[in-house]
């Protein structure tokens, strides 16, 4: 099993945010953009990005070191950030009903008020994806 790595929309906002643990891939931005949390190279036609997968670097564990680049952490590397740096806490729930299964995620902030989603997500992975960016519009 391969733990999910974060999207470049969250990826990029840890990194506006300062994250900077060392991660086991990063993107190189500078000759790409952003579509649909995908990105492409700058010249291809946006209508072409379906055929795109983010284009990672996997560099044994290096911090990036341009401001062109941004690291690429798992879910669970900015979950655990997060929490040992800002002590926020993304925790996700599950709802089960007549066969069904859906996810939400709470954000816990020291001495706040708990944030939650008002929606329900279809996978864990999707919610805790929404936590960390909703966890990162926190920080100042």
């Amino acid at each position: 099993m391969q733990e999910a790595l974060v999207t470049f929309k969250t990826a990029k906002l840890a990194k506006e945010k300062g994250f900077n643990w060392k991660c086991r891939g990063k993107i190189h931005c500078s000759h790409y953009h952003l579509v649909k949390d995908n990105i492409i190279p700058s010249n291809v036609p946006t209508s072409s990005a379906e055929m795109f997968a983010p284009l990672i670097d996997w560099n044994n564990h290096l911090k990036p070191k341009l401001d062109t680049e941004t690291s690429l952490p798992t879910q669970s590397l900015l979950q655990k950030w997060l929490r040992e740096i800002y002590d926020i806490d993304v925790i996700i729930n599950t709802y089960r009903s007549q066969g069904h299964k859906w996810y939400k995620f709470f954000i816990s902030e020291r001495h706040k008020d708990v944030v939650k989603s008002i929606e329900l997500y279809q996978s864990y992975e999707e919610a805790l994806e929404i936590g960390l960016q909703e966890a990162l519009k926190l920080l100042q």
